[in-house]
């Protein structure tokens, strides 16, 4: 076990492609890397509530693997967003079971955007379900969430990497996982892909002014996983393995 500094992660945006993620994860847990803090965007909040709420990696990982498409999707294209987003919503709350920030055994930090003034927020209190509803609320697909007096929707859209928020939380040691750093040429097969790809060409164009502050930046290869190919969450999950491994000898002497 490494002791001595605390050890951030900030959990990028990037859908299907944040389930590498998970990978990163799992290495920390087998070569003895504790997480102190964790900040998210988007899938990186998802999978950091999750994490942080006590659910055991491999667990995580199982759902992220198995789980059938059918049961989070809900196609309604009326209202403020492609999807109803209540089957969403009744998955996260049966697996976080009303828990609130409070209740994490990990501190976190989600990030959203303010739909109306523009901004970043940072949410560190309250319910963790509207919370993570409202960072993984793409513009279009998924409506916004009213939450703490803010029309909020998806973090990556200002914030895809949340390195100074995890950093806000007392990291010694920030370690940022990006999935949406390149952008290339993908398949464009449905309306999630369309704006998916938008605002990931957006947010880059952002990072290139704000770039990653982090101490060690691991860049999983899943160019070639498309957004909403989840079910290529197998193979994104083993990329997020191989960048951790490859990332392991420059933490370990930061640490």
């Amino acid at each position: 076990m490494v002791k001595g500094r605390n050890v951030g992660l900030a959990l990028s945006s990037g859908a299907a492609r944040g389930l590498a993620h998970i990978g990163v994860i799992k290495v920390f847990e087998e070569e003895g890397i504790p997480i102190h803090c964790i900040a998210g965007s988007s899938m990186g909040a998802l999978i950091g509530a999750l994490y942080a709420s006590g659910i055991e990696i491999k667990v995580i990982e199982g759902l992220a693997v198995s789980l059938d498409k059918r049961r989070w999707t809900d196609w309604k294209f009326s209202g403020l967003g492609a999807m109803g987003g209540k089957k969403v919503e009744d998955l996260i709350k049966l697996l976080l079971r009303g828990k609130s920030f409070q209740d994490l055994i990990i501190p976190l930090t989600i990030v959203a955007t303010d739909l109306i003034s523009g901004e970043v927020v940072k949410i560190r209190e309250g319910l963790l379900v509207p919370a993570v509803m409202a960072s993984i609320s793409v513009p279009g697909v998924l409506p916004p969430v009213q939450h703490q007096g803010k029309t909020l929707v998806d973090g990556g859209v200002l914030c895809r990497v949340p390195v100074e928020e995890v950093r806000d939380l007392g990291a010694d040691v920030v370690v940022a996982v990006d999935v949406g750093g390149l952008i290339q040429e993908t398949q464009i097969n449905n309306f999630f892909d369309v704006v998916s790809q938008s605002i990931s060409i957006m947010s880059s164009e952002i990072m290139k002014e704000k770039k990653v502050k982090a101490d060690v930046l691991i860049c999983p290869d899943v160019c070639d996983i498309g957004l909403t190919q989840f079910q290529k969450a197998e193979a994104s999950i083993q990329e997020g393995e191989k960048a951790a491994r490859k990332a392991l000898t420059i933490l370990r002497g930061l640490l």
